[in-house]
């Protein structure tokens, strides 16, 4: 690890947050030390104050979306449901971003004891998502937490998010999509983003690499999200939306062009198999927050593409009463699909947000189907053919596949066995 800054003695520059030359020499050399192990007891108190002034003179980072940062404020937006992490993330989560408000001396020595505890007890934990989370909250108070911390407690804690982010990198994605993501890709982007100074593990090129391998192995090659990795696609949007957010913020791709293009397409397929209001289809409200705002900034985190006009179309809060014949380009992908690999079909006449739609899904045992028309919804659930021979039911014996699919601008038919 090291650190490095733009060499001047500047009073001017050292107010916009640099380094002057000889503390960026002192700094570099006491921080790749911990590649070593060294015992950082007998750096200088005057020189890990100097790091700390630096790091509360830096200019504030670019503003991003309201309600982005769930991490660094403690908030649980944009991941998985409070419902599915344990009581001990949830209350570190809060005592966090309740440190971070305060500013209070006794808030900060709470800070510092929980980052204490954090470490002790980490090391006997396998990696889930809720350690993720742990970790991606951690990141985010890193700045403000070296303001009050001891320095070897700090380093200690910087060099062990650094190494977590890189032996996640060897989870398999497919297998752990969310954990990966945010491990292996989310985690390493937020480090390079709060400390551009530090140059440690993976950084911006490997988040790049591992965030982009990861969002191939769960799309088909059009882009389309199989059913199996449903309970996750909430947080995996809201991980790569926040990753698309950081790398504009850093002036960064965090996607290759190949991973950009299937999140593009990944987005078109959400919002085409979506109900009027916005919740998915064949998910019970119940089970499902509404992400409308995500998606919004999801799709205005692309730019002005294609995708971005079908979002004007069908979100609510864009598609207003009066304006879509506006609105409505002249030329637009088919807004129905099949994919074979994740074995699901739509079949959609047009992309209105009044058009009707039914959604098929035959990746299971059972069938299950959803009939939307305008605002209403006219089944959703099981709709498995039975078939009864003197009386007795067949079991199925092979699993659902495609015979034939057709699509064009008058009819679109579907005919699986």
């Amino acid at each position: 690890m090291s650190l490095t800054t733009t060499p001047t003695d500047s009073p001017a520059a050292e107010r916009n947050g640099h380094v002057s030359a000889e503390n960026a020499l002192v700094l570099k050399k006491n921080l790749a030390s911990l590649k070593k192990g060294a015992d950082l007891g007998t750096v200088s108190e005057s020189q890990w104050t100097h790091w700390q002034d630096h790091l509360a003179r830096k200019r504030q980072w670019p503003a991003l979306a309201k309600g982005t940062w769930a991490f660094a404020c403690g908030a649980r937006v944009w991941g998985p449901p409070n419902a599915e992490l344990p009581e001990e993330t949830r209350e570190l989560l809060r005592n966090l971003g309740a440190a971070k408000r305060k500013k209070r001396a006794a808030s900060r020595s709470g800070s510092t004891e929980l980052a204490s505890n954090w470490l002790a007890e980490r090391s006997d934990r396998e990696m889930d998502v809720a350690l993720a989370v742990e970790c991606l909250t951690w990141a985010h108070s890193m700045p403000a937490l070296a303001a009050f911390s001891e320095q070897s407690l700090w380093c200690e804690l910087l060099l062990t998010l650094s190494r977590i982010a890189h032996d996640a990198a060897a989870i398999h994605s497919e297998a752990k999509p969310l954990i990966h993501a945010l491990a292996a890709g989310e985690l390493p982007l937020a480090l390079a983003y709060v400390l551009p100074e530090v140059e440690l593990g993976l950084g911006v090129k490997g988040a790049k690499v591992q965030l982009s391998e990861g969002l191939l192995s769960v799309l088909d090659g059009e882009g389309q999200f199989a059913f199996a990795h449903a309970p996750v696609a909430r947080g995996l949007l809201g991980c790569w939306t926040r990753c698309q957010l950081l790398g504009k913020a850093m002036k960064k791709r965090p996607l290759d062009s190949e991973a950009r293009a299937h999140l593009k397409w990944f987005l078109r397929h959400t919002i085409a198999a979506m109900r009027a209001d916005g919740t998915p289809m064949l998910v019970t409200k119940a089970a499902t927050t509404n992400d409308l705002k995500l998606l919004e900034i999801a799709f205005d985190a692309l730019g002005k593409t294609t995708e971005h006009k079908l979002a004007n179309l069908n979100l609510p809060s864009r598609n207003k009463p009066g304006k879509q014949g506006k609105r409505t380009p002249k030329r637009l992908p088919n807004p129905a699909t099949n994919s074979e690999w994740a074995e699901m079909a739509l079949l959609r006449s047009s992309w209105n947000g009044d058009s009707p739609r039914l959604l098929l899904d035959y990746s299971g045992e059972n069938v299950r189907t959803e009939l939307v028309t305008g605002k209403h919804v006219v089944w959703s659930g099981e709709c498995s053919p039975v078939v009864r021979v003197d009386g007795e039911t067949l079991a199925l014996t092979t699993p659902w596949s495609e015979v034939c699919w057709h699509s064009d601008d008058d009819v679109d038919f579907i005919e699986i066995e």
